[in-house]
């Protein structure tokens, strides 16, 4: 009899772990806000990288909770140090450094010109502002509209214009806020909480300013380039990449 209760104790630990298994290979990406480690650091029984945990946050439907009614404190011990966007611009001098997270297979290659690279440097850089906002509003803020936002983050006109874009007018640089990119889509939609963050196309160039092409930005980071019949499907496809 002394042996049955040591048996109890090894079938719920052995159910346990099937469960927790189960779970984490259900939902293994760690941006998946159902990914067992960020549901764990919500309760506050897991540690996790702020970057990892807030990319997490951004998709979660029921982020506010994390932050709205929270006093300073709280946010502090949970978050670290948060910043406004107004706040963080002494930190932009450091996005430069930053290292991108595109996918190798999007590194230009020797046969692309400069400005094909500039275009796509362009969208690496706003990506890295995005991901500054997302993550010192903590989400709370959702996911911008237009790149208005980002641009008074950045205050570099130059970020936001590709170099051949022809309907970009020089004369009023730095006098009103042109961009050659725009935001085609919300990936915190919840159509969209269980599409891979590489299939979500979030800003695409307005123009084919490439010889027919245009670059496009997606939600994992990583550029990719479309042509006119490829990008139509994409748009038709709700700006989610189905051959990825």
């Amino acid at each position: 009899m002394k042996g049955r209760p040591m048996r109890i104790v090894i079938v719920i630990l052995a159910l346990a772990l099937v469960l927790v298994g189960g779970w984490a290979l259900t939902y293994p990406s760690s941006s998946d806000p159902k990914n067992i480690k960020y549901v764990l650091w919500k309760a506050g029984l897991n540690k996790m990288s702020l970057d990892v945990a807030t990319g997490a946050m951004v998709g979660d439907l029921n982020r506010s909770k994390l932050v709205v009614g929270k006093t300073k404190a709280q946010l502090r011990d949970k978050f670290g140090l948060l910043l406004s966007p107004t706040e963080a611009s002494p930190y932009r001098a450091m996005l430069s450094s930053f290292p991108s997270r595109a996918q190798d297979v999007n590194k230009p290659s020797a046969s692309q010109t400069s400005v094909d690279e500039q275009c796509m440097n362009n969208l690496r850089h706003i990506y890295r502002l995005l991901k500054l906002h997302l993550h010192h509003s903590a989400g709370a803020m959702g996911f911008p509209s237009n790149l208005d936002l980002l641009y008074g983050m950045s205050k570099d006109p130059k970020v936001f214009i590709c170099p051949a874009d022809r309907q970009i007018n020089p004369s009023q640089e730095g006098k009103t806020f042109q961009t050659s990119y725009e935001v085609v889509n919300d990936p915190l939609k919840p159509d969209l909480s269980k599409t891979p963050a590489g299939r979500i196309a979030i800003i695409a160039e307005k123009r084919p300013n490439h010889n027919g092409h245009r670059f496009v930005l997606f939600y994992d980071g990583s550029v990719r380039v479309f042509d006119k019949e490829q990008f139509n499907k994409l748009r038709n496809d709700s700006f989610v990449d189905s051959n990825h």
